[in-house]
């Protein structure tokens, strides 16, 4: 799909549908970004690059689509984990564990000292009243509850956008959509592979230029009423 490209003009080209009385504030608008300089901001772009002798890119278009109330859904995931929860007894000896915390094994063992003798003597006694008082016990602890942080990826906006078709549906719907999917996809594809580029260029246009030939997708912006929502890929 060829990039998005325009003939020249030097304000913004609007993209939409003829949405008639309806508020803006319900109109999402989306345009190009690029990063400021000396900066981790963003910008609107209105710049015309130059990537190769035959490749000029210009980003003065935006969209303009109807994002209704039912149709938007932001997801943040936050990644904690439990470290420490398998760090107790529990985990280590599961079945004498189970045995201390449920007193079952104070009834084997006094069975096996009346069995092979030595259970009026006072050594017995003292283990077998040592081990009666781990029942009730856990080794749980606050510890064991604590959570850490690892990370979390990008938020994710997902919205469903509008256009119709009043007068000419070539114009007010496929034009949008049609710069929607350009913005999608990378803005220049080299032909060639990297070794192939580098021998036919002979390293002209740089180092990265020679090993990174292809440009990715434009960043885009979001506004929608009165919010900015950060630049992400479309």
């Amino acid at each position: 799909m060829p990039a998005n490209r325009l003939t020249g003009t030097s304000s913004a080209r609007i993209l939409s549908s003829d949405w008639g009385g309806l508020s803006p504030h319900l109109l999402a608008r989306f345009y190009p970004v690029k990063r400021v300089n000396g900066s981790y901001g963003w910008t609107q772009s209105m710049d015309k690059r130059t990537l190769t002798a035959d490749e000029s890119f210009e980003s003065r278009r935006r969209v303009r689509g109807a994002l209704p109330d039912d149709g938007r859904q932001l997801r943040n995931v936050f990644n904690w984990t439990s470290p420490f929860e398998g760090a107790g007894a529990e985990s280590k000896a599961p079945s004498l564990s189970a045995m201390l915390q449920s007193g079952q094994l104070t009834p084997t063992l006094q069975a096996l000292i009346d069995r092979f003798g030595g259970g009026d003597t006072a050594t017995a006694q003292g283990a077998l009243s040592t081990i009666a008082s781990a029942q009730g016990r856990t080794g749980i602890t606050k510890l064991n509850s604590t959570q850490t942080f690892t990370g979390m990826p990008p938020a994710k906006f997902t919205a469903t956008l509008h256009f119709r078709a009043v007068k000419d549906a070539l114009t007010e719907v496929r034009a949008p959509v049609q710069q929607l999917e350009e913005w999608a996809v990378p803005q220049l594809l080299a032909n060639d592979s990297v070794i192939a580029n580098a021998v036919k260029t002979g390293g002209d246009n740089g180092v990265f230029q020679t090993i990174y030939p292809s440009v990715v997708p434009q960043i885009l912006g979001l506004r929608y009423g009165d919010m900015n929502a950060a630049a992400r890929r479309h």
